[in-house]
């Protein structure tokens, strides 16, 4: 789609945008399942690969959950090591922490960063479960 050019000599044209400024996603209320219970599932380490919200939502279906495959014993595991096993643990923990500015130390969780960039932060027993399995991503 294009606008008219402006009026004014050597002004620039605006263009239109299908863009809004960023938010939070949308997604509070949609319910997550694997096609046939519902999620989170019982445990971290059980799979979270399947999860989607129902396919009838008053809202957004394509609202779902983004999550990471790590090991929680990398030494038991021949071609890892120490550094890639907390490099992980480091950047679950961040992820899923909910800390906040205090005093103008700019340490914020991921959580807290994530918001007003067009996703929703982890909440109740997602939020808790992902923590967990950020905590069993040991050595």
């Amino acid at each position: 789609m294009r606008t008219a050019p402006s009026a004014r000599r050597g002004s620039r044209s605006s263009r239109p945008t299908d863009v809004s400024a960023p938010a939070e996603a949308n997604c509070a209320s949609e319910t997550y399942t694997n096609g046939e219970v519902a999620f989170p599932p019982a445990s971290v380490l059980q799979p979270w690969n399947e999860v989607t919200t129902k396919t009838v939502e008053p809202k957004y279906t394509i609202c779902g959950l983004a999550f990471v495959l790590a090991l929680h014993s990398y030494s038991a595991y021949a071609g890892t090591g120490l550094q890639e096993a907390t490099t992980v643990n480091n950047f679950l923990r961040f992820v899923t922490d909910t800390s906040k500015e205090l005093e103008g130390n700019k340490n914020n969780g991921g959580q807290t960063l994530i918001k007003k960039h067009d996703y929703m932060p982890l909440v109740g027993t997602v939020l808790k479960e992902a923590q967990k399995g950020a905590a069993l991503t040991t050595f």
